[in-house]
């Protein structure tokens, strides 16, 4: 009963992490991740010149074919965005392990798919 109240009263203050009623469990709002990523894109426009400047959108390409950045530039936002993390989550990920490498699609093409791979491991 107390669970379910408390579940309750987070989902209505849109309390984050989220709390989920059924499970018991938190949950991670992906907003929240979305918003440590853009401040970590902040840092990373302020060191890099302007054609190398990211988008702070979901759709933003990171890596790859239509992404603006190179390895140097990838591996400065992962380092930029877990700090980001353990600051705003007090949580530490490690992004670049081989669990993330090893997948079918990179959580690196986009911002969203990048998001989406961190509330995977804040959610473990």
């Amino acid at each position: 009963m107390t669970t379910m109240y408390l579940g309750n009263i987070a989902k209505q203050l849109n309390l984050i992490p989220q709390f989920d009623v059924e499970q018991g469990t938190t949950l991670i709002d992906k907003h929240k991740v979305l918003e440590s990523i853009y401040a970590a894109i902040d840092e990373v426009n302020a060191i890099s010149t302007e054609d190398k400047h990211l988008d702070k959108s979901a759709t933003t390409v990171l890596f790859g074919e239509d992404g603006r950045l190179d390895s140097l530039g990838l591996v400065s936002l992962i380092v930029e965005v877990e700090g980001q993390i353990e600051t705003d989550f007090d949580s530490s990920v490690s992004l670049a392990d081989e669990r993330a490498m090893s997948r079918r699609t990179s959580p690196f093409r986009n911002v969203d798919s990048l998001a989406s791979y961190i509330v995977e491991l804040l959610d473990e």
